[in-house]
């Protein structure tokens, strides 16, 4: 060989490899926590994504990192996508940044659209461009939620693409294990809208309407006359595609335990914590406004109507009328507030949102049992994994205390790290029951109150009796001039106490995405 040719090829290698190099580089990364520096996929990890969003944006040559371009890509038909707009500071017109989520309808080359991929990413008063630009995308023959985020490290001006993990065993993760992942906000690994439910406070909705949001508003903002924002809609819409999201999500979670003989073994433990602990909360209240959120104006001092205290503060409804416990619906509405009574508790406790006596957006502002949790448990039941005697045994260690319960949680101490499911849940009762004559709880413990309860063969007709109790005693003292001061002020101080225990919890404190704008709490 010549030095000519010599040199040419040595010059074919180094220039071949740094070309195969720069085209790897320029594809999809791995970044599954913040911490982490991004690594290049290879081609196994590749393989393994195929969701819409992988499909019809990250698998193409290059890298499309403008979100119109993203947009186009996944459904050019605008009449077909919609925007949702999110904030704790949504009632606040003058600055700041929210969040938008763009939805898809219809079906693409990579299958049907709806439901099935979602993209999330701040803006400004003049909009979104350059932002970094949040994703999912399910993974229907997987079964789960894949996530990816378009963002740049502060040694690169480029923005590059990356993949932020699955929802794979999500709910397995401790929280240090979360930590700096997407797993830190979706517990389970599903998506999260933790105001799934009516009025929806801090999103624009038909309830409320961030009028910045709109050309015809007041003070528009100039993101309000681009044609993006003609596809704004409201959270009542938005609503009703995360809870398919979240049904389909769990029908899968449900289906990977059953097999056709009930002898597959799982770490119940695990597969069972929704029942016996909190692991997401939703967020509800009143549908009637405060009158007395900083950010509003003009400010009230009160609400204009009753304040009506959401039945989920009392208990978890949703779950007991899956057990039949009709009693529990009459809840709804027990407790109502008169603009005066609410406006007193503000400012007798010096309740502060934002450094100023005042309140959410909406009234009574309450963590709530999550619909996820709720979905899968009774999915749990009706696939005949687990009875209504122990969902109902459960819920009457510490009923009146519907989320974060550190007494019902205590109760996963007598359920076995390995048990068969299935047969109407007659196997984990008999071994639940087992394994609490081995570790002889305490007679006045909450595990000795579940476990009798559970052998008796009455928890469903105990705990119908028991709700039945809580209606008259909550009744008598708020229907009482003598006791219902007293009685408002300790459900309010009940609701601080929660707001307390959410931002205090090591997961479900990533909820407040605003360092404080979440939960108005006293000093």
């Amino acid at each position: 060989m010549n030095a000519h040719r010599f040199l040419l090829l040595i010059l074919v290698c180094m220039f071949g490899a740094s070309a195969f190099v720069s085209t790897r580089q320029e594809g999809l990364r791995k970044q599954l926590r913040v911490s982490d520096v991004p690594s290049v996929m290879t081609e196994a990890e590749l393989m393994e994504l195929e969701d819409p969003f992988f499909r019809l944006v990250l698998k193409q040559p290059g890298q499309m990192t403008s979100l119109s371009a993203i947009e186009d890509r996944l459904q050019p038909n605008r009449s077909q996508r919609q925007v949702f707009v999110v904030s704790e500071d949504i009632a606040r017109s003058s600055h700041g940044q929210r969040r938008m989520v763009v939805s898809f309808d219809g079906t693409s080359s990579a299958g049907p659209l709806d439901g099935n991929v979602m993209l999330s990413v701040f803006f400004d008063p003049n909009g979104p461009d350059g932002q970094p630009i949040e994703a999912w995308g399910w993974d229907e023959r997987r079964g789960r939620y894949n996530y990816y985020k378009l963002d740049s490290s502060p040694s690169q001006q480029q923005m590059f693409w990356t993949f932020r993990g699955s929802s794979d065993l999500a709910d397995h993760k401790s929280p240090s294990e979360r930590q700096g992942t997407c797993l830190s906000c979706h517990i389970n690994g599903a998506p999260i809208m933790k105001e799934l439910f009516f009025p929806w406070n801090n999103w624009d909705s038909f309830k409320f309407r961030a009028q910045y949001l709109r050309p015809s508003g007041l003070s528009p903002w100039p993101i309000a006359r681009s044609p993006r924002l003609t596809q704004l809609s409201g959270a009542e819409s938005l609503e009703g595609m995360i809870m398919s999201s979240l049904d389909r999500f769990n029908r899968r979670r449900v289906a990977d335990l059953v097999s056709p003989t009930d002898s597959r073994r799982f770490d119940a433990r695990l597969v069972l914590k929704p029942i016996f602990a909190t692991t997401e909360v939703n967020i509800v209240s009143a549908d009637v406004e405060s009158g007395m959120h900083p950010f509003q104006a003009p400010r009230t001092g009160r609400p204009t109507s009753e304040v009506v205290v959401p039945s989920s503060f009392f208990l978890n409804v949703a779950l007991l009328s899956t057990l039949g416990i009709s009693e529990a619906n009459r809840f709804n509405g027990l407790a109502r507030l008169n603009p005066e009574e609410y406006s007193r508790l503000i400012s007798e406790t010096r309740t502060l949102f934002d450094d100023e006596v005042g309140d959410t957006l909406f009234a009574w502002f309450t963590p709530e049992p999550s619909h996820i949790d709720n979905n899968y448990v009774a999915g749990l039941i009706s696939s005949g994994l687990v009875s209504r005697d122990l969902i109902a045994a459960a819920q009457l260690v510490d009923l009146e205390r519907p989320v974060l319960s550190a007494d019902r949680e205590s109760l996963l101490s007598v359920i076995p790290a390995r048990v068969a499911l299935g047969g109407d849940g007659a196997a984990l009762k008999s071994s639940v029951l087992e394994l609490a004559r081995l570790q002889k709880p305490d007679s006045t413990s909450p595990t000795a109150f579940f476990v009798e309860t559970l052998a008796s063969g009455q928890a469903i007709e105990r705990l119908r009796l028991r709700v039945v109790e809580y209606l008259d005693r909550e009744t008598k003292a708020l229907g009482d001039p003598a006791t219902r001061s007293t009685e408002l002020s300790r459900l309010y101080q009940l609701l601080l106490r929660r707001r307390r225990d959410v931002l205090r919890h090591p997961e479900l404190s990533a909820l407040d995405e605003t360092g404080g704008l979440l939960f108005p709490l006293p000093k």
